[in-house]
């Protein structure tokens, strides 16, 4: 049996797909190797990767062209989402029919689809071409059918099973169910499925104990000259009550950690088998347990893979001097912070659990230690007023970080800004592909209409790039 797996395209679409911006899907190779490691075949169609022959955008521009990946790749994407409405809205867009012209090839015995808030528009339609054009099994899993399982398989009537939660197991107790082709899939915790007109919600599958014993992700399906570096994780889940962030929605509650020793081996195989020279890690927050990156930082320097560059995650206040020194020894080339807010009192609502305080300390360590320092800044959130907005302004100027991104405020399901920002059930919203990072505001603050958070977002980022510019005409100059 072949499960062929598909990401749809949606950034791509946005015009920030072919500037090296683009990283494999993780999840999706973790969910090819579980698979593999039970001798079943597997194929990637990534959308994210194919070229459409869209209308020209902005970022066809000459200047632009040669600076989006530096400058302003959330401006692009603000300025051209209003190439999303036309393709989500016709079911027969050639970008359907591109897509479905690559799962073909594939010869597929089933398709699964990860399934992002923003692209159920994108899987709904696909879904349909898919049974119409092939008549295979439709398996849809990530973030959005674990949020809203019930809600996921009524939108998409043509999907045949969901997967909740973390897949690698389940797939693979869905595939053997679909190869033998008999039975009922409700003793398979984590599916969902349709019976008849029925739908049925299988009881949660536990979250996988010990990371250790789950395969390397499955990197030899993918074209990797087609992505910026390579992609690891070392842990999943965190334990923050962030309002905004769905990360508990999938991982649960807590944090889970891979052992030191199963990270360096991967490390290690990245290095000598695929020759990688960039490293993402996208865990929540790579710095959460400061003894085991350090035990991290020494064996990466013993393995000689303080050769390849690294990009972490970071919390401001999990940062010391010990661990940016450390960290910039290791490798580390680049550290993202989630600043979210330069008000205390938007901080404290989105509980944050950090004092403003804290960030120009944290980044003031990484530009002691030559570490490109990225923070991101929301725009929107609720009760958020211009003074709020002007505070956020005031801490990107004195923290001084490398460089700043803008996200407008993207209610996502399951999490408390969910409930604080939409007064609709699930099963009548429509119109996923608008709620995305970089789009426009689904509604006001309280304090500020949609049209003036919407204005006050593309202020925000051309205060941010003109900041980040003129720190990189500084640094050419000495002056930093």
């Amino acid at each position: 049996m072949k499960t062929t797996f598909l990401r749809l395209p949606f950034y791509g679409l946005l015009g920030a797909g072919k500037y090296g911006l683009n990283t494999y899907p993780l999840n999706i190779c973790y969910l090819s190797s579980s698979l593999k490691r039970f001798g079943y075949k597997t194929e990637l169609v990534d959308g994210e990767t194919m070229d459409f022959d869209l209308p020209r955008g902005i970022e066809n521009l000459p200047l632009v062209n040669k600076m989006i990946y530096y400058f302003a790749p959330e401006l692009i994407m603000n300025l051209n989402h209003k190439r999303l409405k036309p393709i989500m809205n016709n079911p027969d867009h050639h970008v359907w029919e591109k897509i479905m012209q690559e799962i073909k090839k594939t010869g597929a015995d089933a398709v699964a689809i990860t399934c992002y808030t923003s692209s159920m528009n994108g899987v709904k339609t696909i879904a349909r071409h898919i049974k119409e054009e092939l008549d295979v099994p439709v398996i849809l899993g990530g973030i959005h059918p674990t949020s809203f399982p019930y809600q996921t398989i009524k939108y998409v009537p043509d999907a045949d099973y969901i997967v909740m939660g973390e897949g690698e197991n389940t797939v693979v107790d869905l595939a053997r169910h679909i190869e033998r082709d008999r039975g009922s899939p409700n003793s398979i915790k984590g599916v969902g499925y349709k019976k008849g007109n029925e739908i049925k919600i299988n009881s949660a599958r536990k979250l996988i104990t010990n990371l250790d014993e789950i395969p390397f992700p499955d990197r030899e399906f993918i074209k990797k000259e087609e992505y910026r570096g390579d992609v690891m994780i070392t842990s999943r889940g965190c334990p923050y009550s962030c309002i905004f962030c769905a990360s508990r929605v999938l991982w649960g509650c807590g944090a889970r950690f891979r052992s030191v020793d199963n990270v360096i081996k991967e490390l290690v195989l990245l290095k000598e088998r695929y020759k990688s020279s960039f490293v993402r890690f996208v865990d929540d927050t790579f710095t959460l347990n400061k003894k085991r990156v350090m035990e991290m930082c020494s064996k990466m320097k013993k393995e000689g893979l303080d050769e390849i560059d690294y990009s972490v995650g970071s919390r401001v206040d999990t940062m010391d001097e010990e661990m940016a020194k450390n960290l910039k020894e290791a490798g580390v080339k680049y550290m993202t912070f989630g600043v979210e807010s330069g008000s205390q009192r938007i901080l404290d609502l989105l509980k944050k659990n950090f004092k403003v305080h804290d960030v120009p300390k944290a980044i003031g360590l990484t530009n002691k230690y030559g570490i490109h320092s990225h923070m991101f800044i929301m725009i929107g959130n609720p009760t958020e007023t211009k003074k709020d907005i002007a505070l956020s302004r005031e801490i990107v100027k004195k923290s001084n970080p490398t460089s700043v991104e803008a996200n407008i405020v993207s209610p996502y399901p399951k999490t408390e800004m969910w409930d604080m920002m939409i007064d609709k059930k699930p099963e009548d919203v429509d119109d996923w592909f608008e709620w995305f990072h970089q789009g426009m505001s689904k509604s006001g603050t309280g304090n500020l209409s949609k049209s003036e958070v919407n204005r006050e977002y593309r202020k925000f980022i051309w205060f941010a790039k003109y900041h980040q510019l003129k720190r990189k005409l500084l640094s050419l100059g000495g002056g930093l």
